[in-house]
């Protein structure tokens, strides 16, 4: 997930789908100009059609993007590797297998689709691009990436602050959702603050910290527990 601030707008870049959690958790939207708002949900698929809901009293504008179909979203469409199928697994020991599925970044067809979304924000969705003000996305490196290749580029360089926001990313459920250290990301991609919002005890592990929070609590989980079924989650955080 991604969020851009605008003096009228706020973009979101994201996995799957924001709720108030993320305004009531991230410091910088502890502001009363950002709590009356517009939504703008725009998709890195050409085949869904933008959704807005306003509110009369509105002086401030959200737009959500969803990042672009990564290699686990693909496996994940092959009949008999569905979540929950028998015999399940995310399990792999092949390492280009694992630098495919392991904090999944976007498949060729996501590029695509990343590379499109460029294009619109640079034609027909222009306004939102000059009206930015800040930029929450995800350290997950299908949102860093959805971001690098369809928003960054429409940017002013440094105009912009761009933040990793870890309240952002989807809960652990598989090896997919298993993040990369702030070390190595900072490398990867310079453009991004990955400090403000992750502790640095945090930054080795900040993609289970939300997890381990939940076990002492009485919230439990679905998990699939069809026979032969197994998860890399499963075996590490046990």
């Amino acid at each position: 997930m991604m969020w851009c601030f605008l003096p009228s707008s706020l973009l979101i870049l994201c996995a799957h789908h924001v709720s108030s959690f993320f305004i009531n958790n991230f410091p910088s939207l502890h502001n009363n100009k950002y709590h009356n708002s517009k939504l703008i949900l725009l998709s890195t698929s050409s085949t869904d059609d933008a959704t807005t809901t306003t509110n009369e009293s509105s002086n401030k504008r959200i737009v959500l993007i969803r990042h672009g179909c990564t290699y686990m979203n693909e496996y994940l469409s092959i009949p008999g590797s569905r979540w929950g199928d028998p015999q399940f697994t995310d399990v792999f020991t092949d390492p280009e297998d694992i630098a495919k599925y392991r904090d999944s970044p976007l498949s060729d067809r996501g590029i695509h689709q990343a590379e499109s979304l460029s294009s619109r924000l640079g034609k027909e969705d222009s306004k939102i691009i000059e009206e930015i003000q800040l930029i929450a996305v995800s350290p997950l490196k299908r949102a860093l990436q959805t971001m690098e290749i369809s928003l960054y580029p429409n940017l002013w360089p440094g105009k912009v602050p761009i933040i990793a926001l870890p309240q952002a990313s989807e809960r652990v459920y598989l090896i997919s959702d298993f993040g990369t250290s702030t070390k190595q990301l900072k490398k990867q991609y310079p453009i991004v603050d990955f400090d403000t919002e992750i502790p640095k005890e945090k930054s080795d592990s900040w993609w289970l910290s939300d997890y381990s929070s939940n076990k002492t609590t009485n919230y439990e989980e679905w998990r699939p527990s069809n026979d032969g079924c197994t998860t890399w989650r499963d075996r590490i955080c046990i």
